[in-house]
């Protein structure tokens, strides 16, 4: 939890520079006609890869620190309105065709991911004030003495923090600002966070925090590099043997009946099958299931 925090901190999440009691600043937006928002974060922390076998490398704890968007109020402490503007991440669908362009000859995938996606975003709209719990205060003493001298203190908050409700939306403006100016163009409202780069000829598909992109094998580096000049992502890495949205993918060629060789697909989800399993004859001891 302390990495978490230390990381949203560190990307000036939110301002720490100005620490406020909740109440004066709802006291000043109500003389001044204005329309102010606050919210609390809370702190997560959940084990990833939980189907995953003990010692998995991907089976980890993480720590999360959300902002909670069912406990916001204006400065009438009055349930707050949002834009409710929506997001649109991409399809099941895209992602299968990316794979499947992917398989084209001399084609490969790769898949990256964005760290913190969504507080790379500014948030925008209506100021949104955040009461910070004690556990996550600065360590600074000089900045932990301002809150503990506060009664409720408040701070700005600035990037798109999960949980609030707008932030997919600015995230996913972010983004496709950022790809269309570096030469992606969406393949139409019917294909929602999917791009095609003409020259490179590379099919990008992404959906929150998790890119896919496919295409001839010496232009994926390329494709990557335009991305990464705006947005933060770690390394690509080939697909196979990769976790996409909770499925592990595998690429193998296999030999045609009438000569000649083809790439496919796989798509794994045999430790979730095997956990799911387990979690029944837990449940449910002395009962049997058939082989199959």
């Amino acid at each position: 939890m302390k990495k978490e925090w230390d990381r949203l901190r560190n990307m000036n999440t939110w301002d720490e520079t100005e620490v406020l009691e909740w109440r004066n600043v709802a006291r000043k937006a109500r003389a001044n006609n204005e329309e102010v928002h606050f919210g609390y974060l809370l702190g997560l922390c959940f084990e990833k890869g939980s189907e995953l076998p003990d010692k998995h490398p991907d089976r980890k704890f993480k720590g999360r620190t959300v902002f909670q968007g069912d406990r916001v109020v204006n400065q009438n402490y009055e349930v707050a309105l949002f834009q409710d503007l929506g997001s649109s991440p991409a399809t099941l669908e895209a992602a299968r065709a990316c794979d499947a362009f992917g398989c084209a000859p001399n084609h490969a995938t790769q898949v990256a991911d964005a760290p913190a996606a969504y507080v790379q975003a500014e948030l925008k709209g209506t100021p949104c004030w955040v009461h910070i719990p004690e556990e996550a205060w600065p360590e600074d003493p000089v900045i932990r003495a301002k809150f503990a001298a506060l009664d409720k203190p408040v701070v700005r908050l600035k990037k798109a923090l999960y949980g609030h409700p707008d932030s997919g939306t600015y995230w996913e403006q972010h983004c496709d600002e950022h790809v269309r100016k570096v030469g992606f163009v969406p393949i139409g409202p019917e294909w929602p966070s999917c791009y095609f780069h003409a020259d490179l000829n590379l099919f990008l598909v992404i959906y929150v925090d998790d890119f896919k992109m496919s295409g001839p094998a010496d232009k994926l580096k390329t494709g990557w590099e335009l991305i990464g000049k705006g947005l933060q992502i770690d390394e690509p890495k080939d697909v196979n043997g990769q976790t996409y949205l909770g499925c592990l993918q595998e690429r193998r060629e296999i030999d045609l009946p009438g000569g000649g060789k083809a790439k496919v697909d796989v798509k794994n989800m045999e430790d979730f099958m095997k956990s799911c399993v387990q979690l029944y004859l837990d449940l449910a001891p002395g009962e049997t299931l058939r082989k199959v």
